[in-house]
């Protein structure tokens, strides 16, 4: 986790987490990590009185776990310097490559166009998708939660089903589908689908906990 800080020209919003990878080290045993490099998107809004030359100074206030035989916490506190320029300055090829690598993992909502049907029935939910060749679940912290995530939160087939404990909360989460054994996309998961002109219960509940 981290708390952000941030000059008075622009104000930090929410973090943008990638898509993690699912972890079974040892039987019985089950986590969702980032591997070797990730990179979180912090999106920043530009105050109307910022003028272009200007500097925004972002200061983050960081602690996270590094496991390998056993989990250490570890933190840090960093600070980054950004000049505000116009729509046409573009960032050096390494910059620009870091931020398509970590667009690449970010979930993305289901639209008409995607091969991905969602059926719940009661407490279970089946994802079918027509071109995968293996899919997995890992749910956010507020969602309702699996009740066999180890057994049902991976499949090798066109189809995952994945059941869940009797709650009032949706079930929120992000959906990887595999088209190759190298080619994944991630997808957003919300069940059951906000209604049209509503908003998404998953939000409602986030913005309630503040």
């Amino acid at each position: 986790g981290a708390e952000i800080e941030c000059s008075p020209q622009a104000e930090p919003g929410e973090m943008v987490w990638p898509a993690p990878h699912r972890h079974s080290p040892s039987e019985g045993v089950l986590d969702h990590i980032f591997e070797e490099h990730m990179t979180v998107l912090i999106p920043l809004r530009i105050s109307d009185d910022a003028r272009l030359g200007d500097s925004v100074t972002l200061t983050l206030d960081m602690n996270w776990l590094v496991c390998k035989s056993a989990c250490v916490l570890e933190s840090a506190e960093r600070s980054v310097t950004i000049p505000i320029a116009d729509a046409a300055a573009k960032p050096s090829p390494e910059t620009a490559a870091v931020f398509e690598r970590a667009r690449a993992r970010l979930p993305q909502p289901i639209t008409d166009r995607d091969p991905i049907r969602i059926t719940g029935t009661g407490s279970r939910l089946a994802i079918q998708s027509n071109d995968a060749t293996a899919m997995a679940f890992y749910p956010n912290e507020e969602s309702r939660p699996p009740r066999d995530l180890l057994k049902q939160g991976i499949s090798e087939t066109d189809t995952i089903v994945v059941d869940f404990a009797e709650s009032d909360h949706p079930i929120t989460g992000v959906l990887e589908v595999w088209s190759t054994p190298t080619e994944s996309k991630v997808f957003e998961i919300v069940w059951p689908p906000a209604a049209k002109g509503r908003p998404d219960p998953a939000v409602t509940d986030r913005r309630s906990d503040r």
